[in-house]
């Protein structure tokens, strides 16, 4: 038995290292642009950060084989030391003799590629843009300060964006560059993430189910939430129930008429309405939505952000803080009409073919 376990260990030894040993050789031999693919695409720029024209990732990342990490060897400024001599007469001078010791050399230059000189990133601050840099900062110190503290600097310049009922955290904490590089960036508004992607550092992702609302899956948060203040609740941009069971008047839906215009107006015309969502002639959705007393919200059936089924429909639908109730959705394959089956009510079919009667 001894003799048994001692050949199985040896030859569970060796299979493991021959493993090993592929891995290390595969990861070797793996380029970096066969997973970035669209790293390449985005680095065709006229002017190429010198590690980046010569492929050598390495010199200012370290290898990270089959994880999803894009971790650096140290962070700015001293990554960049390696190569740039923060000392020199040259370098201080185009800085304006700030104290590059301090400084975060991402926030002015892509550290990869760009079309401009100097790698400076493409939508700039104003002051950045005019080398105004005394503007913010005041006179060179031996410590990087502005003249003033957070958003009340920024409002010397820019209106307030905290004037309304409900203001977004990092607004209300002063922290603008939060979301906002106060010198250049890549994106729209000087975002130092461009869409969604920006909203998902502090919010958990809202695109992870199977059908994703269109503002969502093109990472257009704002479409429907302002990203500062707003007299509405969750910051949208225009009214939204907040109630399951909202009364219906005109206006509710304020904020799906952005783009449902015609779903929205149809929704006062209980009869003869162009909708898809009929059966009998009767608009369904009024049905649901257009009551005095008890409408129900549109969140009732879809998910704002994302759902599990088409349309956006919910697996479950919510009833009181306790229950829930299972809802199917099955789309007809004319793409006609469809049927629901909910706990709710019993099973339903609707489409323009569908009369009363109809299972």
């Amino acid at each position: 038995m001894k003799y048994f376990g001692l050949k199985f260990s040896v030859t569970a030894t060796l299979i493991i290292s021959a493993c090993l040993v592929t891995v290390m050789v595969r990861a070797e031999d793996k380029e970096c642009y066969d997973c970035h693919k669209e790293a390449r695409q985005r680095f065709q720029k006229e002017f190429v950060h010198p590690p980046v024209e010569d492929e050598d990732c390495s010199a200012c990342h370290e290898d990270h084989g089959e994880s999803n990490s894009l971790k650096l060897t140290a962070e700015a400024p001293e990554l960049c030391a390696d190569c740039h001599d923060l000392d020199d007469d040259d370098l201080k001078s185009a800085h304006k003799n700030y104290p590059l010791g301090e400084a975060n050399c991402y926030s002015c230059h892509n550290p990869h590629a760009s079309d401009n000189e100097k790698l400076i990133r493409t939508v700039q601050h104003s002051p950045f843009e005019d080398r105004d840099c005394e503007s913010c900062h005041g006179e060179p110190q031996d410590k990087i300060e502005t003249i003033e503290d957070g958003a009340k600097l920024c409002y010397e310049c820019h209106d307030a964006k905290n004037d309304k009922k409900n203001v977004h955290p990092p607004v209300e904490d002063g922290e603008c560059t939060s979301c906002h590089s106060p010198h250049a960036s890549d994106n729209d508004k000087q975002l130092i993430f461009k869409g969604g992607d920006l909203c998902y550092q502090c919010h958990d992702r809202k695109d992870d189910k199977a059908v994703v609302h269109k503002p969502v899956a093109e990472g257009l948060c704002v479409k429907c939430h302002n990203p500062h203040s707003s007299d509405n609740d969750f910051f949208l941009v225009k009214p939204f129930p907040k109630s399951f069971y909202p009364p219906y008047k005109k206006g509710i839906y304020a904020l799906c008429a952005i783009c449902h215009k015609d779903t929205v107006s149809n929704l006062a015309q209980r009869y003869g309405a162009k909708t898809g969502f009929i059966r009998n002639n009767e608009n369904l959705h009024a049905r649901h939505v257009n009551n005095k007393k008890k409408g129900r919200n549109c969140k009732a059936c879809h998910d704002v952000h994302s759902g599990d089924q088409e349309k956006q429909i919910r697996n479950e639908v919510p009833f009181g803080r306790r229950y829930k109730y299972p809802f199917k959705y099955t789309k007809f394959k004319d793409k006609k009409g469809g049927r629901c089956v909910v706990g709710c009510h019993k099973p339903r079919v609707y489409g323009p073919a569908v009369i009363q009667g109809s299972n």
